[in-house]
C-alpha cells in the first residue's frame, strides 16, 4: 500500500468535537513530518505520530517543521483550515510523498496526511510547500 489520498485522522478530530484532548489545528506547536510513499495511512484508526518512513535532513529537522500561521475559518456553512506556506531552506530529504501534521504538544496526536502527489527531494536545497489557496482542507457543514 502507499499514500493514495489526503485525509483527516477520524481518532482526532472526532476528540476535538467531543472536547476529550486538549488539541487544535490552530496552535503554533503542531508539526508537520514528511513521509515516503512507503507510509500508508489510517484514516480511521491511526491515532499517534510515529517516525515510520519519515524522511529528514539539512534543516528539516526530523519529527518536522512548526506549521505557522494557522487559522480555521467559517463562511457560509464551509470551515477551512489554512496555514503559512512552508519554506526551508538547506534542507535535504528524499523522496518526501507527504506531509504528516501531529499535535507534538498533545501526545503526538496525528491530525492529517497531506498528499503531495509527487514525491519531492532536495539536496541542500530550499523545500517549498505551497498551500492550496482554498486552504489545507474544508469542510462543508451545510446539509
Amino acid at each position: 500500500m502507499a499514500i493514495t489520498a489526503s485525509g483527516i485522522h477520524f481518532i482526532s478530530y472526532e476528540k476535538m468535537l467531543i472536547n476529550s484532548a486538549a488539541i487544535s489545528y490552530e496552535v503554533e506547536t503542531n508539526k508537520l513530518a514528511l513521509v515516503t510513499d512507503t507510509h500508508t495511512p489510517n484514516f480511521d484508526t491511526d491515532a499517534t505520530w510515529t517516525n515510520t518512513n519519515e524522511t529528514s535532513g539539512g534543516s528539516w529537522a526530523a519529527g518536522g517543521y512548526t506549521l505557522l500561521g494557522t487559522e480555521i475559518t467559517t463562511s457560509s456553512g464551509t470551515t477551512t483550515f489554512d496555514a503559512t506556506d512552508v519554506s526551508q531552506a538547506t534542507s535535504t530529504v528524499t523522496a518526501a510523498m507527504a506531509g504528516r501534521l501531529y499535535a507534538d504538544a498533545v501526545a503526538n496526536e496525528e491530525l492529517l496526511v497531506v498528499d503531495f502527489v509527487t514525491a519531492v527531494t532536495t539536496v541542500s536545497g530550499t523545500l517549498t510547500i505551497t498551500w492550496n489557496a482554498s486552504g489545507i482542507f474544508t469542510n462543508d457543514l451545510t446539509p
